[in-house]
């Protein structure tokens, strides 16, 4: 048998890699163990207390071409099920962003706290992803975008990063039902 030719070789070596997916950048976990949770970002995160009539708080990290947030906020008091606080908080996001979310698909923790993940889109084009849950009385939202796309590999180890830590078990994170 014939070996390929130098050039042959280093054609299939690029098509090889061509189809592989670009590294995610090192991450650094931070504990927020007052909100219950923790998350893996790319860049030191800043922290604002968010105004209004619940309790919360949000993460941002901006690094490389990606924005990744995490709000929680307290609705141990509003008897809302973690479907209308899905449908809610996807729809508010969508608005601010100018965009519409998608049907939501299941989500869930590592830890087994179920939630929801919507695709937010304009114009036909993906904007952002957008993961919820309910745990402990608190309600996450979990967002990322990147400007590499929806396949990024970051958002995705952002995504799974999210996790619950102090709170009830996942079947009793209901609040007012499911």
């Amino acid at each position: 048998m014939r070996a390929p030719s130098t050039a042959a070789a280093i054609l299939l070596a690029g098509l090889a890699l061509a189809g592989c997916k670009p590294a995610a950048p090192p991450t650094k976990e931070y504990a927020y163990p007052a909100w219950g949770f923790r998350v893996s970002l790319p860049a030191t995160p800043v922290e604002t207390k968010q105004p209004g009539p619940t309790s919360s708080d949000r993460v941002e990290s901006t690094a490389g071409g990606r924005h990744f947030v995490v709000w929680a906020a307290d609705v141990s008091t509003t008897g809302m099920s973690l479907s209308e606080l899905a449908k809610a908080g996807s729809e508010y996001i969508a608005k601010q962003m100018k965009a519409t979310a998608s049907i939501p698909t299941y989500a869930a923790t590592a830890e087994g706290v179920e939630g929801r993940e919507y695709q937010l889109t304009s114009a036909g084009k993906w904007r952002a992803t957008l993961r919820v849950f309910l745990a402990g009385g608190r309600f996450y939202e979990v967002i990322g975008d990147s400007t590499a796309g929806q396949d990024d590999p970051a958002l995705s180890d952002f995504l799974a990063s999210f996790h619950t830590t102090g709170a009830a078990p996942a079947a009793s994170n209901a609040v007012g039902g499911r």
